[in-house]
This record gives structure tokens, sequence and C-alpha cells, in this order.
């Protein structure tokens, strides 16, 4: 059974911020994680748009801060 959408970017963040992926839940944000910086944050999203082959505008990186608006964010994009 393939993973789920909240799995999944679980799994990414998990990697790209070396975290446990049991860390992450829907109360993450960025600012809060110390890995969480801005050059994390450009690998995050370049980790995301080679997963699911999408791509962010601008204005949907800068709003992707926190775990649940980065699911949501990639689910309007799918």
């Amino acid at each position: 059974m393939p993973d789920s959408l909240p799995d999944t970017v679980r799994r990414i963040m998990a990697d790209v911020l070396e975290l446990d992926e049991h860390a992450i839940d829907e109360h993450m944000e960025m600012g809060v994680v110390e890995q969480w910086d801005s050059g994390n944050h450009i690998s995050l999203v370049l980790a995301l748009e080679e997963e699911f082959d999408v791509s962010f505008e601008v204005a949907e990186i800068e709003a992707m801060t926190s775990f649940v608006d980065i699911v949501s964010t990639v689910e309007s994009k799918l």
C-alpha cells in the first residue's frame, strides 16, 4: 500500500531536516525546529517538487511554514 500524502511529506521532512519521522506532527512549524532554517526550507521545497513532480510559486514557498501548510499546498498541486 502506498504512503498517504501526509506520510510521504513526513518522510521527506524527516530526511531533509534530519529528524525522526515520529517527531513530525501537525504542530511542527518553521522557526520552532532548529534544523528548519531558510537553507533547509529550500532543500525541503526542492525535495517535495521532485517527489511529487510539481512546481511551487514563490508565494506558496513562503506560505509553506508548517507541516499542515505543506501538506495542504502539495495537495492543491496534485
